[in-house]
């Protein structure tokens, strides 16, 4: 063996080798990120050690620092699928652990966005409302009693299933009132506001100016997202024998 060779830097100490570990240990912190902490520690020890014992065969073999670097990057790759598996599995047990609380639909952010959009939309049944009472006061003219009525009725019933939505057990149910419910007080309350408010008239007319089929075609397609998005939270959210055993 030649002096040259004999100082030859060890694989486990190249820079090639210190690089694709460091790769490989940034892919674990981000496929292992939001899981137990325990579990995730393992998981990173586990690699490290792999990565110790594939940088110690590679010393005892003499392979130069960029094939162990290719080694270990094509090793990495071939294992992600098996990575991404091991996560869901572990993400999976974590959820159910958890409860229904944390389950994709029936978590807390759906319910808080159902919620939120629910009460904008009470905004504006209240809105109209609002403006209905000086007009009547004034003796000024409204809109029909139909529309007034079922404003007011919707906007009751849209205030009921807002509460039934602040609970878990009974979410369900308020999503499947608002799903009828609000698209009833968005049609009442433009209605009167259009009787009521000239800004509102004005920004009516405009929309319509541009052609009143497209303007009723728009409507009739965010009344019917609107109905499907709770009607699909109402099946989300709607208690399973498991759930309701568990309870």
């Amino acid at each position: 063996m030649t002096a040259t060779a004999g100082r030859r830097r060890l694989p486990s100490r190249s820079t090639e080798y210190r690089r694709a570990v460091r790769l490989v240990a940034w892919w674990a912190a981000f496929y292992t990120r939001d899981l137990d902490p325990r579990v995730a520690g393992e998981r990173r020890d586990e690699l490290a050690s792999d990565l110790w014992e594939q940088g110690a065969a590679a010393d005892a073999r003499g392979a130069s620092g960029v094939t162990t670097q290719m080694s270990i990057l094509w090793r990495a790759a071939r294992g992600i699928p098996a990575d991404l598996s091991w996560r869901r599995a572990r993400a999976s047990r974590r959820k159910l652990a958890a409860g229904p609380e944390s389950r994709g639909w029936s978590g807390r952010g759906s319910a808080v966005v159902a919620v939120t959009i629910a009460a904008l939309v009470l905004v504006v049944g209240a809105t109209a409302i609002g403006r209905l009472v000086p007009n009547a006061l004034r003796g000024a003219l409204l809109p029909s009693s139909v529309t007034t009525s079922s404003l007011a009725v919707a906007c009751a019933l849209l205030v009921c299933a807002l509460v039934l939505m602040t609970r878990t057990r009974t979410r369900w149910l308020g999503a499947a009132w608002v799903a009828v419910v609000a698209p009833a007080v968005l049609t009442f309350g433009g209605r009167a506001l259009a009787d009521v408010s000239a800004t509102f008239q004005w920004y009516s007319d405009s929309m319509v100016a541009f052609g009143p089929s497209w303007w009723g075609i728009a409507w009739v397609a965010l009344l019917g997202a609107l109905s499907l998005f709770y009607l699909a939270l109402t099946v989300a959210w709607f208690p399973s024998r498991e759930t309701e055993a568990s309870r």
